[in-house]
């Protein structure tokens, strides 16, 4: 006998998705982000060289941080890890070698936030709107490469900067624009 507290399951409906032929652009664009934040990465890892200047390894901060590190780790070699810019080997930087350090950093680490917004709605939205979203993902991409000169020529308010993050503004609006109507069709909230 059934239960009448708890009816019985249903099996759950199979819905075939087809993908577009155009959606090979989409993966196209999700490959050159992924190698823009790879160079990003490089870019950022690149600017530690300012730890490891001469004069820096022979300053008394630098050998007091290693003496110290040596006792907290004994089985750990010292580097310049896992300072970040605002951790303690930092601080020995010069202000202008600490703030270069971080536009990088802030570069490198904004794309990292954003990057898996960005390729869920590029993938949802690409099997709606495939060329469009290519498109947006073009856009997106530039929008990367405007953000991180903008920081390099000038920091967090040069013009260069802030145009490239409305480009990825506008590219992530329509991406999510594209995915939710994909969504709300497929799950036969709205009709095609």
């Amino acid at each position: 006998l059934p239960d009448p507290c708890c009816p019985p399951l249903q099996q759950p409906t199979m819905t075939q998705l087809e993908v577009p032929s155009e959606y090979g652009y989409v993966m196209l664009v999700a490959v050159i982000s992924a190698i823009q934040i790879m160079i990003f990465a490089v870019f950022a890892g690149s600017q530690r060289k300012h730890f490891k200047t001469e004069s820096f390894k022979k300053s008394p901060e630098w050998t007091a941080l290693k003496e110290q590190h040596k006792k907290s780790f004994p089985s750990f070699s010292f580097t310049s890890y896992p300072d970040m810019g605002n951790g303690r080997i930092s601080a020995g930087l010069t202000y202008e070698q600490w703030y270069e350090f971080n536009c990088y950093q802030r570069v490198h680490y904004n794309y990292v936030e954003g990057i898996t917004t960005f390729m869920v709605l590029l993938f949802i939205g690409g099997l709606y709107w495939p060329v469009g979203a290519a498109a947006m993902g073009g856009v997106y991409i530039m929008g990367r490469f405007f953000y991180a000169a903008g920081y390099g020529l000038g920091g967090s308010r040069h013009h260069v900067r802030v145009a490239g993050a409305g480009l990825i503004d506008v590219a992530l609006l329509a991406l999510a624009a594209a995915s939710l109507l994909f969504s709300l069709r497929f799950a036969g909230v709205l009709s095609s």
